[in-house]
C-alpha cells in the first residue's frame, strides 16, 4: 500500500530551485513464518536543489487535514520561521541526523549543499526523537 504525498517547493532565486518530493510507504515486516500484522511506515523520495539549504531561506509549512465533511481543510498545522536550516536542525533534534543520513547528505551541518539526494527509506518512528513542543 502506498500513500503518495508530493511536496513541491520552489524558491525563485535567479531561476534556481529547491524541490522536495516525498511519499509514505507502508512496508510489511517479513518474518520466517510469513508477513506479520505489523507495518513500518517509511518516507521515500528525493531532495533536489540548485541552491544550498541555508539560513538565508524562510521555512513556511502549512499542513492540511481531511475534513469530516469531506475535502482538505488547510491550516491544520502552520509553521513559519526565518533561518530555515538552523531552525529545522534545532526543531528536528536528533532526528535531523538520522534524516540527513537516510538521504545520503554529505554533512549534518548547515548549510546543506545543493545537489540531488535520494532516500530508499526512512522509518518515520525516528521522528519521535525531536524537539517539537509536547502536548500534554
Amino acid at each position: 500500500m502506498f500513500l503518495i504525498i508530493q511536496i513541491l517547493t520552489e524558491i525563485r532565486q535567479n531561476h534556481e530551485y529547491l524541490q522536495i518530493i516525498l511519499y509514505f510507504s507502508c512496508v510489511g515486516v517479513y518474518l520466517l513464518s510469513g508477513y506479520d500484522s505489523s507495518y513500518i511506515t517509511e518516507i521515500k523520495g528525493n531532495l533536489s536543489s540548485e541552491i544550498p539549504f541555508d539560513d538565508s531561506l524562510r521555512f513556511d509549512v502549512n499542513f492540511a487535514s481531511w475534513s469530516l465533511t469531506g475535502g482538505w481543510k488547510p491550516n491544520f498545522l502552520v509553521f513559519v520561521t526565518k533561518n530555515a536550516c538552523s531552525s529545522m536542525k534545532s526543531i528536528l533534534g536528533n532526528s535531523w541526523y538520522s534524516l540527513t543520513k537516510a538521504f545520503n547528505l554529505p554533512t549534518t551541518n548547515c548549510p546543506l549543499p545543493k545537489g540531488n539526494y535520494i532516500s530508499s527509506g526512512y522509518d518515520t518512528t525516528l521522528f519521535n526523537d525531536n524537539n517539537f513542543s509536547k502536548v500534554k
